[in-house]
């Protein structure tokens, strides 16, 4: 009886933990303050910018259902704000692009399953973006954040915490100018964002032998108590 109520247990246990949403931050150490795209960009919208994640770093496929930024080093200078406010278009999707491999063009970048996560407009104090949840799946390749800035308000604070490792598992690319922006400069390189995905496990429907095995234990838990009250 109370191997079973043991067994039991922990195949609930392991259910839970399948469901327990689980932070994951890339970046290195904080080696600056950096503005684009959401604040400080200081340049004619609209604007695009990607920054890529290694998929590896993620355990296993999930739900991502929002994105948070830092500004540490903003706050130790005195001058730290929070995403600028305008209207914002965020979209997530597959690259096979490798780390510090993203390309000057936007579009080639993305080359698998992309949905809008966020469109609209970002106003009052946050670093965190939260929208339709996107479903990633790290076998698949590595997740863009792909951000066009469409209109943003001026600020003058400094903007967010880097890091400029080529081997924290992130880079970025970015348009220097207004879309399509003639001339314009893209840049690539290896900053990017410190990062942290709020996710949560993709879960599929359990197997029907596990489904039978938990009907089956809680059905011998019920016999048995029954007998006992005989």
């Amino acid at each position: 009886m109370r191997r079973l109520v043991s067994l039991l247990a922990a195949a609930l246990l392991l259910a839970a933990r399948s469901t327990h949403a689980q932070d994951v931050t890339f970046g290195g150490s904080v080696d600056g303050t950096i503005g684009s795209p959401f604040t400080f960009y200081n340049s004619p919208m609209p604007n695009r910018y990607q920054q890529m994640y290694v998929g590896s770093q993620f355990p296993q496929p999930v739900w991502i259902d929002a994105v948070r930024f830092q500004n540490t080093r903003a706050v130790s200078y005195g001058t730290a704000g929070p995403i600028a406010p305008g209207n914002y278009l965020v979209r997530f999707a597959i690259t096979d692009r490798a780390e510090n491999g993203l390309t000057a063009d936007f579009d080639a970048n993305v080359t698998g399953y992309s949905a809008t996560f966020f469109s609209g407009a970002i106003v009052g104090n946050t670093l965190r973006i939260a929208g339709a949840p996107y479903l990633f799946d790290p076998s698949r390749g590595n997740l863009l954040l792909d951000v066009t800035v469409l209109s943003q308000d001026y600020v003058s604070y400094y903007g967010f915490d880097f890091s400029r490792s080529t081997t924290d598992g992130t880079s970025r690319v970015y348009n220097s100018s207004a879309l399509p922006g003639v001339p314009s400069t893209v840049r690539t390189d290896a900053l990017g964002l410190i990062t942290t995905f709020e996710t949560r496990p993709y879960v599929t429907t359990p197997e029907p032998a596990t489904l039978a095995l938990l009907a089956g234990g809680v059905g011998l838990l019920v016999v048995v108590a029954r007998r006992r009250r005989v």
